[in-house]
């Protein structure tokens, strides 16, 4: 019992001398951590403002009540040869995202003078010189306004328009400053503008019309995410230029005695001109046409578009003609579509009876007669249209500008030194006027041009459509100065025949093309899917094409410059190859060129970026 006894205290006194230890030591648990920073997500905000100064405004913000291009009490000014009005606007960026403005003169309202002797009409729009100086006007007197626009910087206001990019102000140039002048400039026809003589030819009507600006800003590219700064390179809706002819313009006429149009009526109201003809029929007791313009939704026009495809709503009518007119008139819609589309690209449609139809598009201006024909410049953007009713037109434009193996010759004329190529559709008939093989619209042949001291500009990008991965045997883009003796394959899409035989050639180009710093843009060539002089495949039948591959077959002579090309791949043996050209000779230049993403493969001849073979005149 004593030994239990003694066995248990001494327990609980090992135990206190464990707990006091362990009061007397420190006890670890390993442990460990990490933090991050707090990050505010905060979505990006697009804010663009316009401010004006003048002689009289400093710095004040425009808003819709704002009048622009008034006298110094504020007041509209009676205009007269040699009134000069001015505004320095100051375009800035007072958001958090990147932009590209577009800005241009909304005009509308305008009353005219009408010289029917002459059968015309006249109004301020045409008076009316607009002058822009960048960086502001500083000039305090009036001479001194009008001597700091330079000459070439004078337009009409219809064709005002200036567009740009701006930084948020923490990343950079965050505003723009435009000075803007209007003037009267006084000339040797000053008194036929005189109010009194102006009465005259249209007793009662005063020159007069409303003017204002349009300021539109989309997103630029510019932020970046986690991968790059082209999440958003769909964001840009520059696709179509800053519209301003919304409006309204009324005229009088004299109706012959079956009610229709005695003469021919021009009307304009901004960027939008129609002709109204003799002899379209008019509403009983109408003396007065109106025409009126209105930028519609989208929507409005009932339309599926295609993926890539975007679209522009117009209302365009001219009250006082009748519903049962049958007699066309031409609307020139002014520069309201992209440049540089092909003929695949555009398309017009006019809501009439209820339901939608397509317009038909005529190759030239002056074929427009025809109601719901229209023209489309590629080089200017410029519409025109031919309608005998009167109802909304729908412009939808594909924006990828995807060839289709289409030509257009339009833009080429022997006489001129400085050409212009604008689109696919026109470099396919460089194309074939270098290589001699091109035929007009009646079947005629083009003589052949190496343009020896000419100079052809690219205006912008050209997207041939036809890359390695979704190669499309039928549309081949073949080397600028293709020919083969087989005179009716004069267009971009061909079925191939491999059991004919074909002499090829490739023909000199020996002028200037000027790239302009554009990008012709994803083609693929394969001498085993081309036509053209042949060896024998190795099963014996006729189907190697050997002549040359690459954008140029051969520059002799000739200067290439300021050109991206991306996405070139090929395929083949024994044609010479060369991203830019397959053969250079006599001294070819080629500057300031860029090759991207491009991939010319060929066996057994002369390949490389640039040139495959230099110095070689083979291919004359």
């Amino acid at each position: 019992m004593k030994r239990r006894k003694r066995a248990l205290i001494n327990s609980i006194i090992s135990l206190i001398l464990c707990v006091s230890m362990l009061m007397g030591t420190t006890f670890a648990w390993f442990t460990d951590s990490a933090t991050t920073g707090i990050n505010q997500i905060v979505a990006g905000n697009l804010d663009v403002e316009l401010y004006h100064s003048n002689a009289k405004v400093k710095n004040e913000k425009v808003d819709s009540t704002t009048k622009l291009f008034m006298d110094l009490q504020g007041n509209p000014i009676l205009w007269e040869p040699g009134v000069v009005s001015y505004e320095n606007l100051r375009i800035t960026n007072e958001g958090d995202l990147a932009l590209v403005y577009q800005m241009a003169m909304s005009t509308a309202n305008e009353n005219y003078v009408l010289d029917t002797e002459n059968n015309a009409q006249y109004g301020l729009s045409q008076i009316l010189k607009v002058g822009v100086v960048e960086g502001g006007i500083t000039a305090t007197d009036r001479a001194g306004v009008v001597a700091s626009v330079e000459d070439t910087n004078w337009t009409t206001l219809a064709n005002f328009f200036r567009s740009g990019s701006l930084l948020p102000e923490e990343d950079g140039e965050s505003e723009k400053t435009w000075g803007v002048v209007i003037y009267w400039e006084p000339g040797e026809n000053d008194n036929f503008w005189n109010l009194n003589n102006g009465k005259e030819l249209n007793e009662g009507k005063t020159l007069s019309i409303d003017l204002g600006i349009n300021l539109i800003a989309t997103q630029e590219l510019h932020e970046e995410d986690s991968f790059g700064n082209d999440y958003d390179n769909t964001a840009k809706t520059d696709t179509f230029p800053v519209f301003n002819a919304s409006g309204s313009v009324t005229t009088t006429v004299t109706p012959n005695a079956q009610n229709q149009t005695s003469e021919q009526v021009v009307m304009t109201t901004g960027q939008i001109t129609a002709s109204v003809p003799e002899g379209v029929q008019l509403n009983e007791g109408t003396t007065e046409l109106t025409m009126s313009v209105t930028e519609k939704n989208e929507s409005d026009a009932n339309l599926t578009l295609g993926e890539n495809e975007a679209i522009r709503s117009l209302d365009v009518h001219i009250e006082g003609v009748g519903t049962d007119n049958t007699v066309p008139m031409i609307i020139d819609l002014g520069e309201i579509m992209p440049i540089g589309l092909n003929k695949g690209n555009v398309k017009l449609y006019h809501v009439e009876g209820g339901s939608t139809k397509e317009m038909t598009r005529v190759d030239t201006e002056d074929e427009v007669d025809a109601h719901n024909e229209f023209y489309y410049d590629p080089a200017t953007g410029r519409v025109v249209v031919a309608m005998a009713t009167f109802s909304e037109v729908a412009v939808v434009a594909d924006t990828t500008a995807a060839w289709n193996g289409s030509v257009d010759h339009s833009w080429y004329d022997s006489s001129k030194k400085e050409l212009t190529i604008a689109n696919a559709d026109q470099l396919w008939s460089f194309s074939q006027i270098v290589g001699g093989m091109a035929k007009d619209a009646n079947g005629t042949s083009i003589a052949q041009d190496s343009f020896t001291d000419k100079t052809i500009e690219l205006i912008s990008d050209i997207n041939l459509a036809d890359d390695e991965e979704n190669n499309e045997e039928n549309k081949i883009f073949y080397p600028i100065g293709y020919y083969n003796k087989e005179d009716d394959i004069i267009t971009g899409n061909y079925e191939k025949t491999p059991d004919i035989t074909i002499v090829s050639s490739v023909s000199s180009f020996a002028g200037t093309f000027d790239g302009n710093g554009h990008t012709i843009s994803n083609f693929y060539q394969n001498t085993w899917e081309m036509f053209g002089d042949y060896n024998n495949g190795y099963d014996g039948t006729p189907n190697h094409y050997k002549d040359a591959m690459g954008l140029f077959g051969y520059v002799n002579g000739g200067i290439v410059k300021n050109l991206t090309v991306d996405n070139f791949s090929s395929d083949g043996e024994f044609t010479p190859t060369g991203v830019i050209a397959a053969y250079a000779d006599g001294n070819a230049t080629f500057e300031n060129i860029a090759i991207t993403n491009c991939n010319p493969r060929v066996y057994n001849t002369g390949n490389g970026g640039i040139i495959g073979i230099a110095g070689d005149t083979s291919a004359e």
